[in-house]
């Protein structure tokens, strides 16, 4: 990706200069963003094509729209020597160069297209006066007027009484006069602007002055006011602003919300355009029962550097009781021969920092904050990596020994490559990690996996064998082996080297068989059952190992063809079993959508699980849960897909999950969701977001622990959508902390089509809490 591309990918918030009274508030969106649609009226057609709908049907209430436009019309502007063409009932030559047109005038050049019901056109130097019912044309462009003069050579021209629209973007408007002095600049005077239909008034902008100087990629508007129902609500009387995809340094829109924890919030963003490839935004954020707290987010871009620094500073927080503080950083150099750096160093100044001061999803998940610092080389061959990596843990019930630790580095080297021209691929994976952690065993642990592996079998069956071994030497510092207590204990100024190698076999092999369903030539249903055996002897000696990054995962479906239970080298689980499962499924020959699947499955267990993570007894149970899946997507909008297990000892569920979609439109969902983990989770999860009629939807969600009887966030609201204007308003109440805490929110956003939003962003809310809102991609 070149330089240019790279800077376009990152290109930011394009920021205004103002001075004079901010009347209104909004969701930090630029009003370079809201005033775009006009600022760009007259720009070139090149830039204009360059923008594009910020979402799909935003005008479906509106009529209809745009007028279709010629097809000569749309193209690049004409050069000076594009000759001219003129039309007309009645022409005659008054003296010398001058002739006079009337009576249904057009007059063509190139993709410039001018009527009017009389014009004066001078030869010698293409000048052109217009009077009557006069218009112009060219690719998004249209204006109408009672009088108007053009250079054609100089691309100069002047209307009066200047009616104009924005065909592409649903906008019009009108000034008393409309003013090209020259080729760079444009100067409108008395301007109204909406993109409202005709007879439609409910939103409009007004500016006594607006000049737009095309060559520096701004505008400057005077005395600009916003008006609502007829009731303005922001006013400036100077305001600087960009016109094309360069950025400029200044104020952001302003955003304003209120909470039962935090009070009245009220944010002024301001964007600083440092250089082409380095920006920074600074935001004050003022909170009524907290005080004010500094947001930046400063990035920067260089041939083979990016990176982006968020600085985040709570000085005095009034109910915390001290200064707060936030940062993340996040870098990457590319070098040459695939070698490339990232950093990604993150630092809290407390642990409840997010629980407090980030109300995002995911707030109230943050367990650790990770520092890491990585050098890398990916090749054809191999792929290496060297990685230093620390922890701030910011969950303050974590136990001591369950902190992470350090690994000063970590070290790997991987490759997988064929074997000649056999099906045989040998690959290779090599670890070395230096684990720190004050007050506690630490190791250098060296990890070997080779492994050989092949597939055979044409399509409709395969037999996939592998032969692997796993060596892991453990040289353990300040520890000692206690003996009685048959464990690794912690001993200042001790030593202890432990090492284990263990074979690991497993041969894969599965069926796909295929037949028309219920006599139809457009379904198939297919049969796939799938045989996985695992042979690793048993080394229980790993049980007086410590756990230095080594977890023991979820049993799911998956769970049926791996070859370790356990992430990370600190454990091999031992197996010498056998999972069975069965796939069936319904598709579609046309489409290849899935309709309707299921899958079932269990692991026998020939022999006992004696590898645990720490002294547990041996696991005797013969058989695994049992594993089971269903999914249904019977048509585009509507799925469902279900997860169980079932343990056949206890004879009952242990953990199943049950999840419900309709969406037959981007902005028309409804999802029933529940999920149960025995004794430990229990909750059901509604939301929706619904349409009554073409302009009123409501939306909601319940989440509710039906373990504690408690509802853990329940949130419900009401759009109203007109063709140029749409009111948005949400009520919330959640809990954000394991103390049970509550907190109550109102938000509410106006949104001016083509324009921009006053208030909170409730779009960018409802995209975050209810699944498949919006026009975003889920995977």
């Amino acid at each position: 990706m070149s330089l240019q591309q790279r800077l376009k990918k990152i290109s930011g918030p394009q920021g205004l200069t103002t001075s004079g009274t901010l009347a209104g508030s909004g969701a930090p969106t630029t009003v370079a963003l809201l005033l775009m649609p006009l600022l760009l009226l007259l720009l070139p057609p090149t830039a204009m094509a360059q923008l594009e709908p910020e979402e799909p049907q935003p005008w479906r209430l509106c009529p209809a729209w745009p007028p279709e436009r010629p097809s000569e019309t749309v193209g690049p502007p004409p050069d000076p020597d594009t000759p001219i063409e003129v039309l007309a009932d009645y022409q005659e030559s008054i003296v010398d160069d001058f002739s006079l047109f009337r009576g249904d005038v057009h007059l063509s050049q190139g993709t410039r297209h001018l009527k009017a019901d009389e014009m004066l056109y001078r030869s010698r130097d293409n000048q052109v006066s217009l009077f009557g019912d006069v218009s112009f044309m060219q690719n998004d462009l249209a204006f109408t007027g009672t009088e108007a003069s053009f250079d054609l050579t100089e691309d100069r021209g002047e209307f009066q009484q200047a009616g104009f629209r924005l065909l592409d973007r649903h906008a019009r408007g009108e000034a008393q006069t409309l003013n090209r002095p020259d080729g760079e600049t444009t100067l409108l005077e008395d301007l109204m602007y909406t993109t409202c239909p005709e007879d439609n008034r409910d939103w409009e902008m007004h500016a006594r002055e607006l000049r737009l100087h095309h060559d520096q990629g701004r505008g400057v508007a005077r005395h600009m006011r916003l008006d609502f129902k007829r009731v303005p609500f922001f006013y400036t009387p100077w305001l600087s602003f960009p016109i094309d995809d360069r950025r400029k340094t200044g104020f952001l829109f302003p955003d304003f919300g209120r909470s039962s924890r935090h009070g009245t919030e009220f944010a002024l963003p301001w964007y600083w355009n440092i250089a082409p490839n380095f920006d920074t935004l600074l935001t004050p954020h003022y909170r009524s029962e907290r005080g004010t707290q500094l947001y930046t987010e400063t990035r920067y871009l260089t041939q083979r550097n990016e990176g982006q620094l968020n600085l985040d500073y709570h000085p005095n927080d009034r109910i915390y009781g001290d200064d707060r503080y936030y940062y993340n950083y996040r870098h990457e150099t590319q070098f040459p021969r695939s070698w490339q750096l990232n950093a990604n160093i993150q630092r809290a100044s407390d642990p409840d920092y997010f629980l407090d001061l980030d109300s995002g999803p995911g707030a109230r998940s943050r367990t650790y904050l990770p520092q890491t610092v990585t050098l890398s080389q990916n090749t054809d061959w191999y792929r290496f990596s060297s990685r230093f990596r620390m922890f701030q843990t910011i969950d303050d019930e974590i136990e001591q020994a369950d902190l992470p630790y350090r690994e000063m580095p970590d070290l790997q080297l991987n490759s997988d490559l064929p074997i000649g021209q056999s099906p045989f691929h040998a690959e290779l994976r090599n670890r070395f990690t230096r684990f720190e952690r004050a007050d506690a065993i630490e190791a250098d642990r060296l990890h070997l996996h080779p492994r050989v592996s092949a597939r055979f079998g044409p399509p409709g069956w395969f037999v996939q064998p592998s032969l692997g071994a796993q060596y892991t030497q453990h040289d353990l510092k300040h520890a000692a082996l206690n003996e009685d207590e048959d464990s690794v204990v912690f001993t200042p100024g001790e030593s202890l080297s432990l090492s284990r190698s263990t074979p690991v076999f497993s041969l894969d092999s599965g069926l796909v068989m295929e037949r028309p369903f219920a006599g139809s030539d457009r379904l198939v249903q297919t049969l796939e059952p799938r045989l996985f055996y695992l042979n690793v002897p048993a080394d229980a000696e790993q049980n007086l190992l410590p756990r230095f990054d080594t977890r023991e995962m979820d049993f799911t479906f998956a769970s049926l063809f791996m070859e370790d239970r356990f992430v990370g080298p600190d454990r091999l689980g031992d197996a010498n079993q056998l999972g069975v499962a069965v796939t069936s499924r319904i598709l579609d020959r046309a489409s290849g959508r899935n309709l309707l699947s299921g899958s079932l499955g269990q692991i026998r267990y020939f022999d006992d699980r004696e590898v645990q993570l720490g002294n547990d007894q041996v696991v005797d149970q013969p058989r695994s849960e049992l594993a089971g899946e269903l999914q249904l997507s019977p048509t585009e909008s509507l799925s469902a897909r279900t997860t169980v297990l079932w343990d056949p000892e206890d004879r009952q569920t242990t953990r199943s999950a049950i999840q419900f979609q309709y969406r037959p439109e981007p902005r028309q969902v409804v999802n029933i969701g529940y999920r149960n983990r025995r004794d430990r989770l229990d909750q059901v999860d509604v939301s929706f977001a619904w349409p009554v009629t073409d302009r009123i939807r409501f939306f909601g969600r319940w989440n509710h622990s039906l373990q504690d009887d408690e509802t853990l966030d329940r949130f419900a609201g009401l759009e109203y959508e007109s063709c140029c204007w749409a009111l948005r308003f949400t009520s919330r109440r959640h809990i954000y902390n394991r103390d049970g805490d509550v907190d109550r929110s109102f938000m509410i956003q106006l949104e001016l089509k083509g324009m921009g939003g006053v208030g909170q962003t409730v779009d960018s809310f409802l995209e975050e809490e209810v699944m498949g809102y919006g026009y975003r991609e889920y995977d």
